[in-house]
């Protein structure tokens, strides 16, 4: 059994949802997205710390290598059945989570109360980049503001044009 503290989800019931009206059907499909981001979420956390346990200093020490994968990514996919480029997005983004640059901490934030999704989180975070001689960190952060304020129920591909505007 994990040493980490046990939580509960409250997953929404889906008996008769079939004969259920219109307005449930949708109000079931906004609960369990809900349930999927938190879910998300604690993934993101693990995926960091594996990452964590897993650095390129550790080589062949390394929490991936030693269970059989090349990379923390890999390990990610195997363990939660994810391709690669989900596997990717969550280790990212739990990595970010455990140490957020100054412009992503409102991206964290908002990923770990359930307010955004990994996949939408993983598109500012790639999409903003890093301050430069022409984008300040303060300029970033105001546009990580704007995307997690505007990009809660877009989906991640809409989330990485606005974050390349």
């Amino acid at each position: 059994m994990p040493t980490a503290t046990m939580m509960t989800l409250q997953v929404p019931d889906l008996h008769g949802i079939d004969a259920a009206p219109d307005g449930d059907l949708i109000e079931a499909m906004r609960a369990w997205a809900q349930v999927r981001r938190e879910v998300d979420a604690g993934l993101a956390v693990l995926a960091g710390a594996v990452a964590a346990r897993s650095s390129l200093e550790l080589g062949y020490d390394g929490l991936a290598q030693r269970a059989g994968a090349r990379t923390p990514d890999i390990l990610v996919s195997k363990l939660t059945g994810t391709t690669g480029v989900e596997a990717r997005a969550i280790t990212n983004v739990g990595t970010m989570m455990s140490n957020p640059a100054p412009w992503l901490g409102e991206v964290a934030t908002a990923v770990a109360t359930g307010q955004l999704s990994v996949g939408a989180a993983a598109a500012i975070q790639t999409g903003l980049g890093s301050p430069s001689a022409t984008v300040a960190a303060d300029d970033l952060r105001d546009a990580a503001h704007a995307l997690v304020t505007d990009s809660g129920s877009l989906p991640p591909e809409k989330v990485a044009r606005h974050a390349l505007e």
